[in-house]
């Protein structure tokens, strides 16, 4: 057999075609890859000497593509086609990437041989393979199995234009993420071949076109490095104001993250506007809050850049949203729930007696305290003079605020009606 038939091989008592790599392609194969080859998924020689003459041909366009990707890659350096770039180590967005580029090449493979038909014995065949596929890899997965796939992920990076030469803990994780998408796969390969319908756009959707060229390393400052440098910009800045700041910042990286962008130097303008929406749209955020987010974003960055930490800022030209005036005034007016008072009074102002560190002193105390047992306005309480707590000789120690009506009251009265749902109440004693 082997003088007759040199690239025919057995693996067990299954017959296989194996092919040595030509010197002149060994580039555009994975490193120490020296042969080619796949089943004949037979162990009758006379059908596998059948399917051998297909698989020799299919072998050789293999080789062909490989040569024009190389003259490609050669000629054409800045063509859509990714250089080939060595790395070692892929970011979990990346992975992720690569693994859901795989499901969806699969499924649409799956649905394209399909769509072209299946003969009976190609049919049977198919699920038979499926099947024994599935059980296979299916165990694997469910023993955490992952080095035997580790060929399979480094040639389906290697075809994206990525050398993974990865870090044993990176190549773990990548394998793993790897190996649910490719059973991932095989159930949805499954499925259809029970004849169910299988929305590829929605079980594996097409992934950014930057994979490769989010491989390149981030080498920028990190997004802890310039929080640093705007928390120094201050001396003994309050940790009150640390803290706040924190929160949009943190909120940023984690989505930026999510986008496939690693470092805050890599942020754009269009992203900044992306993750204003989601404050507004997916967290439910108040305009307020989404614009005060918003301008501590703009301040990092711009001590950032003017640190020359950061080269660009991409909050520059970012703007938040307007609230209209009813809806601020309706909110200004309406009075604290049982939830907002709870968060005061159990703060550590009041449950440990801190004390702000910034101007406010004592007020962060006595305002909120005062404003729970008279229901005066924090203005009202601020502005408050010392002539202006009196003593009544039957009624005792009382504050003397003249309440000016405003136009404003009638937001408040409105915006009761629409919570109780009545149209009945008709607001007394407005100054119109």
């Amino acid at each position: 057999m082997k003088k007759k038939y040199p690239h025919l091989a057995k693996r067990g008592n299954t017959y296989r075609i194996r092919r040595r790599i030509p010197a002149e392609l060994a580039a555009a194969y994975p490193r120490n890859k020296k042969e080619t080859g796949f089943s004949l998924r037979t162990t009758d020689l006379k059908v596998a000497l059948q399917r051998l003459v297909v698989a020799e041909v299919k072998i050789e366009n293999e080789f062909t593509a490989k040569r024009e990707l190389l003259e490609e890659r050669k000629l054409k350096p800045s063509s859509g086609m990714p250089a080939l770039m060595t790395v070692s180590e892929l970011s979990d967005i990346q992975i992720q990437h690569l693994a859901q580029s795989w499901t969806r090449q699969v499924i649409l493979t799956d649905l394209h041989a399909r769509r072209h038909g299946l003969a009976d014995d190609e049919f049977d065949e198919l699920g038979e393979r499926l099947a024994t596929q599935r059980k296979e890899l299916g165990r694997m997965l469910a023993r955490g199995n992952t080095e035997p796939i580790l060929p399979v992920f480094r040639t389906f990076c290697h075809l994206n234009g990525i050398d993974a030469q990865l870090t044993p803990e990176n190549s773990t994780n990548a394998a793993f993420t790897f190996l649910r998408a490719v059973v991932s796969g095989l159930d949805h390969q499954i499925a259809q071949q029970e004849g169910n319908l299988v929305d590829v756009d929605r079980v594996a959707p097409s992934v950014p076109e930057s994979i490769i060229s989010q491989t390149q390393p981030y080498k920028g400052p990190t997004w802890d490095e310039v929080f640093e440098v705007w928390t120094k910009y201050v001396d003994d800045r309050p940790k009150s104001t640390i803290i706040s700041c924190q929160t949009p910042w943190g909120q940023l990286e984690r989505f930026a993250r999510q986008n496939g962008i690693e470092g805050p130097g890599d942020v754009t303008s269009s992203l900044i506007v992306s993750f204003i929406a989601y404050l507004r749209d997916d967290l439910k955020l108040t305009v307020k809050t989404v614009n005060g987010r918003l301008g501590k974003l703009k301040e990092v960055y711009r001590i950032a850049v003017g640190r020359e930490q950061l080269a660009n800022n991409p909050t520059l030209a970012a703007i938040g949203y307007k609230e209209s005036s009813r809806k601020k005034a309706e909110r200004k007016r309406l009075a604290f729930s049982i939830d907002d008072i709870q968060v005061i009074f159990g703060s550590a102002v009041f449950t440990k007696h801190a004390r702000s560190r910034g101007q406010s002193g004592e007020a962060c105390y006595w305002i909120p305290l005062i404003m729970y047992y008279s229901g005066a306005r924090p203005e009202e309480i601020a502005g408050l003079p010392v002539s202006d707590i009196k003593q009544h000789p039957t009624l005792g120690w009382y504050f003397d605020i003249t309440d000016i009506a405003s136009p404003e009251d009638a937001y408040l009265f409105e915006a009761l009606l629409r919570k109780s749902g009545s149209t009945s109440v008709e607001p007394a004693g407005l100054v119109a």
